[in-house]
């Protein structure tokens, strides 16, 4: 693989980052951000494995002391800090003190006291996540909190959402993170990789091809012509808000939903099992709650930098995902209702501007009192929410590996969705999705079978479901 090859094209990519939201990234697995890193020399591995290649550990938790390595690794001043060696700290082993001391005396890191560094304590996510960003110039107490750092390098785009007070932080997660910090905006107005570069500390060899990523026929960079002379025409589209379109193919059975940029592909994400196979630049998505079986897979080149999806996009995209997914489970296909839509976008514009997260509003409101208020007239409903996921593949995602979204997502006692989607700026989230099924009042009361029970539950009465649910 010519990772070099593969960040220089990043690079070029980065005018495209200017003004972006902190949803631009998708978060790169923690195998391929350190062989990347490790190609690019700013990542070392503990050893060999039996057939020589580098054995990353990436599953164990590290310590302070490797972290601060593994920063300094990140920032190309490995051979600069091997005069930094004197620290205030007296618990710093010898092979630690030269980067510890670099990152001391550079203002990455503090002690755990005026003289104890916590060397052979591990790092946490909030630690590590506050070292990286010192490096890129954020100062906490100023422009983040240490101890919620993650809400800051969501904002940039480094995470996802996916850490807070109680994650777990292994070596593949900081390497996740150092990674993605390379694309991400220093307050000098630059990028990480920008500088890397200009410092020498990573060199372009332009002499090598850039990779292709294909999955199966299907190859990013393809016109969009070509694309659609091998699967057929789209029954729907959608604009991604910056020039871009999602489309859809072959029903929700077997689904193929295709971005193309400029006219050309560059990220398809389909629940056809002939593609589920690992490659470069793809993501198989399982279903933990389905003994962790493969139910889609994407295509991106993960090192493109790419704008934000629009919120119309993601609202598009769940319910065309939702639909895929349920179809995998025969389920029948939901359909669109712009009022349950309606009660969605409110509830989700209503979390951003107000900073909460809840199915009941600050004001006391329901799922149900919300969709009453838009024009629903219901015998059932359900609701969904979701924060801090970048776009709608993540979003439907997360849900999926939640038992109790996972069965509002199937449910069979609702016929109608709607999915609104809103952005943030100044809440805990950057991001809000809420998802409404409902089954309409003017429609027949369900069967027995079509609720799944054997016995007919009573019809609404004095403004109460005879089922309702929201997770």
């Amino acid at each position: 693989m010519n990772i070099r090859r593969k960040a220089f094209s990043l690079l070029l990519a980065l005018a495209l980052a200017v003004g972006m939201t902190s949803q631009a990234f998708a978060v790169t697995p923690a195998s391929e951000a350190a062989n990347e890193l490790y190609a690019l020399g700013l990542f070392k591995g503990v050893g060999d494995n039996a057939d020589g290649t580098p054995n990353f550990d990436l599953n164990r938790a590290m310590t302070r002391a490797e972290s601060i390595a593994m920063l300094v690794r990140l920032l190309g001043k490995e051979e600069a800090a091997a005069s930094a060696a004197w620290t205030p700290f007296t618990d710093v082993p010898t092979w630690a003190a030269p980067y510890v001391g670099y990152a001391y005396i550079s203002g990455l890191t503090n002690g755990t006291s005026a003289t104890t560094f916590g060397s052979n304590a591990y790092v946490t996510a909030a630690q590590y996540i506050t070292f990286v960003l010192r490096a890129l110039g954020y100062e906490d107490g100023k422009d983040f909190t240490w101890n919620k750092s993650w809400i800051k390098s969501d904002a940039l785009g480094i995470t996802d959402g996916r850490y807070g007070a109680d994650s777990s932080f292994t070596r593949g997660d900081a390497a996740s993170v150092s990674f993605d910090a390379l694309i991400a905006v220093t307050t000098r107005d630059r990028t990480l990789l920008e500088e890397l570069l200009d410092a020498g500390a990573i060199k372009e060899d332009p002499s090598k091809p850039a990779l292709k990523y294909s999955l199966a026929e299907l190859t990013l960079g393809d016109g969009k012509s070509a694309v659609e002379a091998g699967i057929g025409t789209a029954y729907r589209s959608v604009g991604d808000g910056s020039g871009g379109e999602w489309r859809f193919y072959g029903g929700y059975a077997k689904l193929i939903a295709a971005h193309y940029a400029n006219d050309a592909l560059d990220c398809v994400y389909t629940n056809i099992d002939k593609y589920f196979a690992a490659g470069d630049g793809v993501t198989l998505y399982t279903d933990k709650n389905d003994g962790n079986v493969t139910y889609a897979a994407a295509l991106r080149d993960p090192y493109a930098v790419s704008t934000s999806e629009s919120a119309a996009a993601s609202e598009q995209m769940i319910f065309e995902l939702t639909n895929a997914f349920r179809a995998r489970h025969g389920k029948v296909a939901l359909t669109w209702n712009e009022a349950l839509a309606s009660a969605a976008r409110q509830h989700s514009a209503d979390m951003a501007a107000r900073n909460f997260f809840d199915h009941d509003n600050p004001d006391g409101k329901s799922p149900g009192d919300r969709i009453e208020d838009a024009g629903y007239s219901w015998w059932t409903y359900a609701e969904n929410i979701s924060a801090g996921y970048g776009d709608g593949i993540s979003t439907v995602n997360s849900w999926i590996n939640s038992s109790a979204h996972r069965s509002n997502m199937l449910t069979g006692r609702c016929t109608e969705l709607g999915v609104g989607v809103a952005q943030a700026t100044n809440a805990k989230y950057s991001g809000y999705a809420t998802q409404v099924f409902g089954y309409p009042a003017d429609t027949p009361i369900l069967t027995p079978a079509a609720i799944g029970s054997t016995t007919l539950t009573r019809m609404r009465i004095k403004g109460l479901p005879f089922f309702s649910s929201w997770f």
